[in-house]
């Protein structure tokens, strides 16, 4: 039985835990949560926070079912599927998440963080001209949309459309000049683009914004390559790989820079790191085979070169296959 001061208890119980997760205390919120529901079990508002809480907490089943309860009591609130889903994504259940995505539509049908959202997983399938589709979905209910903008260009440069994808990042920073994500795959657009100058503005910019990005400092190192900088070039390279070692393709860069530098002991020692991190790196190979043509083994360089074709031609990577190709010819004729 409710008694007279139980409803300012349970208010307050839900207002203290609220306060606390607004703080980022979850565990405490969670604890005060815990006791308004008690008082209060018909509230789906106090669900939905401590499944909030929950998924800050990593505890993402405990998460779910606060969601589904709150979803019981009341079916009509787009956001309670929204969290369920990215309690569901967490745990890997895709088909999940997105049936919870289709059930917020459903109570909201212009929901922009909904079709955002959907677009976010559509990316991580690779159905990148889907994601589009709903990210101008998401626009037209959104249009200022900075997340669904940026995530747009994104899909567009994974399609290889780099004008369209600088345009949405122009647009993305212009909202949000902090998006890291939206300056560093602009800096990526431009390289393609062949705006080198720009791609290193762009990446120097990330690298301000995250200190530890190594794909910053790799990116600026190849557009600096392209200027035939390749002392800051090498720097920069270096500097990926001391951010991040377990990058096979910074060694190979760093390797094809020592290469042009004529440091052809550097260049062997790092294309070996990047060809037994990832022996299906048919460029890796070529260039090590170049390499050891420059040292006198010749045996090594034509044992490389043919790898380098027969990688190439599974891969279907032509451009690589025709170079690797020709070098053989000089190899052995």
């Amino acid at each position: 039985t409710v008694t007279s001061t139980e409803p300012g208890l349970y208010l307050a119980e839900y207002t203290l835990g609220a306060a606390l997760a607004q703080k980022g205390q979850h565990a405490e919120a969670v604890k005060h949560l815990y006791k308004a529901i008690e008082l209060q079990p018909q509230n789906s508002t106090y669900f939905t926070s401590r499944g909030i809480a929950r998924g800050w907490l990593k505890d993402y089943k405990g998460a779910i079912d606060d969601f589904t309860k709150a979803i019981a009591l009341n079916d009509q609130d787009a956001r309670n599927y929204l969290n369920r889903a990215v309690a569901k994504r967490a745990l890997r259940d895709m088909p999940g998440a997105l049936a919870d995505i289709d059930a917020a539509l459903r109570a909201n049908p212009d929901s922009a963080e909904a079709h955002r959202f959907r677009a976010t997983l559509l990316i991580a399938k690779g159905d990148f001209k889907t994601a589009i589709t709903e990210l101008d979905r998401a626009l037209r209910a959104s249009p200022g949309d900075e997340a669904a903008i940026s995530a747009r260009g994104s899909a567009f440069e994974a399609l290889g459309d780099y004008k369209r994808a600088a345009t949405d990042f122009d647009t993305a920073i212009a909202l949000d000049p902090r998006d890291f994500f939206a300056v560093v795959n602009r800096g990526l657009a431009r390289f393609h683009l062949a705006d080198y100058r720009g791609a290193i503005t762009d990446y120097t910019a990330a690298a301000t914004l995250y200190p530890k990005s190594s794909r910053a400092r790799d990116g600026r190192g190849a557009a600096k390559a392209k200027l035939n900088d390749a002392p800051g070039a090498l720097a920069d390279f270096t500097a990926a790989i001391a951010l991040n070692p377990k990058v096979e393709e910074y060694y190979r860069h760093r390797g094809i820079t020592r290469f042009a530098m004529r440091d052809y002991t550097g260049a062997l020692t790092d294309l070996n790191k990047a060809v037994g991190m990832a022996p299906n790196d048919a460029i890796a190979f070529l260039t090590r085979g170049l390499v050891r043509s420059r040292l006198g083994d010749s045996s090594g360089a034509v044992g490389d070169v043919r790898t380098a074709v027969a990688l190439s031609a599974k891969s279907g990577d032509r451009q690589t296959l025709r170079a690797a190709t020709s070098q053989l010819l000089k190899l052995t004729h």
